[in-house]
């Protein structure tokens, strides 16, 4: 390996000279253990120069179990990040007196006092994440004498761990502003409301993975008045109740599995990413802020021949909620179980942007010319500012019908722009653009998507009554997802 030798070289000739930042990329193919000793040697010489800022990538197949214990004593460092298969094996104490940042990913934990260790060693840690993938047997439930959670620099925690959340005190994080936990366990009555309690300048917080199946309790409440951003993906058994009593938050991504109940009290949410199973979805106030809102009521069906009406009510309870927004997204079942609802439909006077159609589920049978007859008139009728709309529902023959019927004069004579999503040249497909460029002058852009465009589409003309409207063909690789930010 000549040229890591003489990289090795020209740091030796720097004679101590420090370095600020130096990053190692290791690729594949198979490393050997000469070359490991290569890596050793490099890095060693690297920490004479009292480096600043280490990084260092081993990609998948190479140097496994590495195990890099002289960076630990470099007190120099001030930021340190390590990915793949890092063996942290610490049996004297760790000397990183002026690190700030830590991230160590995929690495695996030998000594069941290895991560104490660690941390006691770096005393001015502002930003820690840990990603472990192994770890003593005897640590599962021990979580709670780790000195993780009271640790009065960090700023910004991320924590991966197949572990389960066990806190008999409170966490002791004054200055914690992100937390992010990933693959945790919820088992313990009150641990999670002590961690959130230690955390009184929390601003994000992001739990992935969630499993609050086993949790002693049948209610998890998320209790701040600091949070302004929540990210809740969670295994729930059914019956379960989740509470959020979050004041300042405005931004909300919510996936949660099994049949369960949400009460939200968060009057200044000004953005919802909601995709859920739940039954029962309250706001104690409808946020009057919100801006934002993508809706995915994921259905269950009765017999296979209806929808669930709790399901129909938790639909039109977050619709209702949401009469403020400006971009709206709407699923397929969100759409179904909207069209069983008694209700009428909120009317939404700041909507602008409007999406619809999107495959996160299964329709039941007969609900896609049932929710186009149904729903879509309704809804266009009550969003009389809208100026764009987004569709990505596929068109059948039986679509020619329905049109006028779905899309009132009333709703395209105000559109400016419109996207289709799922188009392809099939006559039923043209008749959808051609009956929204024949029927509004103000149409500025007409975007239509697919996964395999016409050959000859510049060829391709339809009839038009606005010659100022573009018309753009988009290449997509997969059916999209709204975007949602």
């Amino acid at each position: 390996m000549y040229g890591l030798g003489n990289c090795i070289n020209l740091i030796r000739q720097r004679n101590g000279a420090p370095i600020r930042k130096f990053e190692l990329t290791i690729f594949p193919p198979l490393l050997c253990d000469w070359f490991q000793l290569q890596i050793d040697s490099l890095i060693s010489s690297v920490l004479l120069c009292n480096v600043q800022e280490l990084e260092i990538l081993l990609y998948e197949n190479d140097v496994e179990g590495s195990n890099f214990l002289g960076i630990f004593t470099c007190k120099t460092l001030v930021v340190l990040k390590m990915d793949r298969r890092v063996v942290l094996d610490i049996s004297n104490s760790v000397a990183l007196p002026n690190l700030k940042l830590l991230h160590l990913e995929r690495f695996s934990m030998v000594g069941k006092d290895s991560l104490d260790m660690l941390i006691q060693g770096c005393p001015l840690l502002e930003e820690l994440h840990l990603d472990i993938v192994e770890s003593p047997t005897n640590l599962s439930h021990e979580l709670a004498i780790l000195g993780i959670f009271r640790y009065k620099t960090l700023v910004s925690l991320r924590l991966s761990w197949k572990i389960s959340l066990y806190l008999c005190n409170s966490a002791i994080l004054p200055n914690l502003k992100v937390l992010n936990l990933t693959d945790f366990s919820l088992v313990s009555k009150d641990s999670f409301q002590r961690l959130i309690q230690g955390c009184p300048l929390l601003e994000e917080l992001y739990l992935y993975g969630f499993d609050c199946s086993n949790h002693a309790n049948d209610v998890l409440h998320i209790s701040s008045r600091s949070l302004k951003k929540l990210l809740l993906y969670c295994y729930l058994r059914d019956g379960y109740t989740i509470v959020m009593e979050l004041t300042s938050l405005q931004r909300l991504f919510y996936q949660a599995k099994g049949e369960h109940k949400v009460l939200i009290n968060s009057p200044n949410l000004q953005v919802l990413d909601y995709v859920s199973d739940a039954v029962t979805v309250n706001f104690t106030k409808s946020p009057t802020y919100a801006t934002r809102a993508r809706l995915v009521v994921q259905s269950s069906y009765d017999d296979q021949t209806e929808i669930s009406s709790l399901h129909v009510q938790a639909a039109y309870q977050l619709i209702s909620s949401m009469q403020s927004v400006k971009w709206l997204s709407l699923s397929d079942c969100t759409l179904e179980a909207l069209c069983y609802s008694p209700h009428p439909l909120p009317t939404f006077m700041n909507l602008t942007n409007l999406r619809l159609g999107f495959n996160e589920c299964s329709l039941g049978p007969g609900a896609y010319h049932i929710y186009w007859w149904n729903v879509l008139p309704r809804l266009l009728k009550n969003a009389p500012n809208l100026e764009v709309f987004w569709n990505n529902v596929e068109q059948d023959k039986e679509f020619q019908s329905l049109l006028p019927v779905a899309f009132p004069v009333s709703f395209v004579e105000h559109l400016k722009e419109m996207e289709i999503k799922a188009f392809s040249m099939l006559q039923h497909n043209s008749l959808l653009v051609e009956y929204f460029l024949q029927k509004r002058r103000s149409l500025r852009k007409m975007a239509l998507g697919a996964l395999m465009l016409p050959s000859d589409r510049n060829r391709i003309s339809f009839n038009k009554c606005s010659v100022d409207c573009q018309i753009v063909f988009q290449q997509l690789y997969h059916y999209p997802e709204p975007e949602f930010e």
